[in-house]
């Protein structure tokens, strides 16, 4: 059965990004959405472009970031759908919707040990995706928890792919050529790589999971931010090589010990910024990505890592 899509964008208040971009799909009998936008204002935006949400059968939810997950509870209650999303990115979700202060401590903590300044710890925290509002989550309702490749339905099936975030999944209609890939590739921008739970490689776990997308040699992408693209190859090809530059210049940031974030102030970012140019959320997701390449670059034996004075510091093993 041909499946019939229709993109919803929705804006939300990222700077960087403007909108997000949902998807309707419809097949003989269902009718699904992929991604919610970031709160309960994206029905509005989806009923006054023609779409009923009290229609939706599954919501599928790509990554658990707030501009993705945001209105999936509205919807939910609206629209009495199930909801699949990453199991991985569901146990961190519930785990911010329990103790969000917790969560905003612990960001925060970890912060400082890889050298964020102290005096920025009211303005890290306000930079989060996340607010008091993420108790909410704890009355979403996933009944399919997705941790290896399957179908959802005849049309529809699934992939993991995580580095984006631990539990991001790709929805793929295979007979039509299509994944809807989340924020996993983007068409205008490199998608942000941050961290999570120790010392966990998203970097080499995201570039894995760029070769698997890859490998189903798909036409048409349906990105998170932005419009359906072609040339999925090439674009993972770019993303590629963007993040091999990234990792050659945080590299040589470490001729002297350094803590992550004093590497991150001294490299350049997309057109031509530096932290100091960026409001709190941006210099967050900054500062995450340097210390993801960091953590790369320690394991795969590039840079060496140590903690003194409780500040975790690299150096280039070139030196």
């Amino acid at each position: 059965m041909h499946a019939v899509v229709k993109l919803h964008e929705v804006e939300i208040p990222i700077r960087a990004l403007k909108t997000a971009s949902l998807y309707e799909i419809r097949t003989d009998g269902f009718v699904g959405l992929v991604d919610s936008g970031m709160n309960d204002l994206s029905i509005n935006s989806l009923h006054a472009s023609g779409f009923d949400v009290r229609e939706v059968d599954v919501l599928m939810l790509t990554h658990l970031h707030v501009d993705h997950v945001g209105g999936s509870l509205a919807i939910q209650q609206l629209s009495g759908c199930r909801i699949a999303m990453g199991e991985n990115d569901y146990r961190i979700l519930v785990a911010i919707a329990e103790d969000p202060e917790g969560f905003k401590k612990r960001y925060v903590k970890r912060a400082i040990e890889n050298g964020f300044p102290s005096g920025l710890e009211s303005s890290m925290a306000k930079g989060l995706p996340f607010s008091s509002e993420a108790r909410k989550f704890l009355d979403l309702e996933v009944d399919t928890l997705i941790k290896d490749d399957a179908s959802l339905n005849d049309d529809i099936s699934y992939i993991t792919v995580p580095g984006h975030s631990p539990g991001s999944i790709a929805f793929l209609i295979r007979d039509q050529d299509l994944i809807f890939a989340g924020d996993h590739i983007l068409q205008r921008i490199t998608p942000n790589i941050g961290v999570y739970e120790g010392d966990q490689d998203m970097l080499g776990e995201y570039l894995r999971s760029l070769e698997k997308v890859k490998g189903e040699k798909l036409k048409t992408c349906l990105p998170g931010h932005g419009h359906p693209f072609e040339g999925i190859s090439d674009r993972i090809e770019e993303i590629k090589k963007h993040h091999s530059s990234r990792l050659d210049e945080i590299e040589l940031a470490c001729k002297e010990w350094s803590s992550a974030f004093s590497v991150a102030s001294r490299i350049t970012w997309n057109r031509g910024r530096h932290l100091s140019d960026m409001n709190e959320m941006e210099r967050n997701f900054a500062f995450g990505e340097a210390l993801s390449h960091l953590i790369h670059l320690s394991l795969t034996g590039r840079v060496m890592m140590k903690s003194t004075d409780r500040i975790v510091r690299f150096k280039r093993q070139s030196d």
